[in-house]
């Protein structure tokens, strides 16, 4: 509908009083004819209501500029151009989308995004100055050094009565655990129990000098204790102290020094003659069974040739210390020499002055040196160093029991009872 038929038909609207039908006047109110009453026009019948109707209820008219021929030059090249870039566009976003499809990169596409996203909002908050903690590492703390050894007991003092001992050197222990000690040079020998309780006291006889000089001792399986008293061996029964027999030197030359027993109860004596040291090996009785003579010096002529002690395993191999040199030497159960060891020094494993030796129960070699007692095994090869605490006086002596415990003779007189702790 145009504008002049919506002009032609008369408007018309009733009188709210009489209901008689009023036309529309072109102002706002209007006086009914019939009743006389002032009628307000309905805004949507105003004039300029009437405009705003029509121009809400005309169509919408979208006009175009004419169209150029489709055959034209310049119609073509566009045209080419527009088809040419959006065919451009859909091939390189199906070439992205299948390479990232491909690489499985979507998803990191994604966590890049929303990292780029989250780090873009914290930059542009305000920043907050975080209190500033400073943590000291706990120092992790040091294992508390375990001693190489624990003193269990300590008897004796220096004196002439029982329990008592002057210049002692000298200890070994039976297999039931009694304690024997003796004097150097005045020839008394004291038993005790394995409490250290003083059990009994003898004087040894004196030899042809009337000299009771007191070597070594050492204790058998059998219940006899062997004496060493220049120049012979004398054996004592360990039930009473009572004297069993005397292995006497061979010759008037000979003197017997250092004794060490085997597990099948044979002797194996050091001796000093006029002109060598050997070594014999002897059952209980004092039968010799064989002679190494010189038993150092003939191995090398350039060391020294002494001996300071003895000592065997359980196998038979006898060991003999040469203080001078720092040396041990080690011979099988024939008395066939099989190696030495020893470096003189005082480092860990080293030797400075070794005195005296004794294999421990479990096959070990202890010697004693000037820092103390070092284990060995029976190849040389270095165990562990037992410092020695000065305290307790010098290392006169030392012996093992059956069950591993080392009893040491100090230059104190006393007897001091140690468990290893290795």
């Amino acid at each position: 509908m145009n504008k002049s038929e919506f002009d032609s038909k008369p408007q018309l609207f009733q009188c709210p009083t009489c209901g008689a039908g009023l036309p529309v006047p072109e102002t706002a109110t209007i006086r009914c004819s019939y009743c006389g009453s002032s009628v307000v026009v309905p805004s949507e019948l105003r004039p300029e209501k009437k405009e705003e109707a029509f121009t809400a209820s005309s169509p919408v008219v979208i006009q175009f500029s004419p169209a150029q021929e489709s055959g034209s030059p310049e119609t073509k090249s566009r045209a080419g151009l527009i088809i040419g870039c959006v065919v451009l566009v859909v091939v390189l976003s199906f070439l992205i989308t299948g390479i990232l499809a491909a690489a499985g990169i979507f998803a990191t596409t994604r966590t890049v995004s929303e990292v780029i996203e989250s780090v873009t909002t914290v930059q542009s908050q305000p920043s907050i100055a975080l209190p500033t903690i400073i943590i000291n590492p706990t120092e992790s703390p040091e294992p508390t050094p375990v001693p190489a050894s624990t003193l269990m007991m300590q008897f004796g003092s220096e004196g002439t009565g029982p329990g008592q001992f002057q210049d002692a050197r000298h200890i070994a222990v039976d297999p039931d655990g009694n304690i024997y000690v003796a004097d150097y040079d005045t020839g008394r020998l004291q038993k005790f129990d394995s409490n250290g309780k003083f059990l009994q006291l003898i004087n040894i006889e004196t030899n042809q000098n009337n000299y009771s000089f007191i070597m070594d001792m050492v204790v058998d399986y059998a219940g006899h204790l062997f004496v060493v008293r220049v120049p012979d061996i004398l054996s004592y029964n360990t039930a009473d102290l009572s004297k069993a027999q005397a292995i006497s030197g061979r010759f008037a030359e000979i003197n017997f020094r250092f004794l060490a027993i085997d597990p099948a109860n044979q002797l194996y004596a050091v001796s000093e003659g006029v002109q060598f040291t050997d070594l014999i090996k002897m059952d209980s009785s004092g039968s010799v069974l064989w002679t190494v003579q010189g038993v150092i010096f003939n191995l090398d002529q350039r060391a020294n040739p002494s001996v300071d002690d003895v000592a065997v395993d359980g196998l038979g191999s006898s060991y003999l210390v040469n203080d001078i040199d720092a040396r041990i030497y080690k011979f099988d159960a024939d008395g066939k020499y099989l190696d030495r060891f020893g470096v003189k020094g005082s480092a860990p494993g080293q030797l400075d002055r070794p005195s005296r030796i004794v294999v421990d129960p479990e096959g070990r070699l202890a010697i004693s040196d000037v820092d103390g007692i070092d284990f060995f095994t029976s190849e040389g090869e270095f165990l562990e160093g037992m410092p020695w605490d000065y305290s307790n006086g010098g290392i006169r002596g030392f012996a093992f029991d059956m069950e591993g415990y080392l009893y040491v003779i100090s230059t104190n007189q006393q007897v001091l009872k140690f468990e290893l702790n290795f």
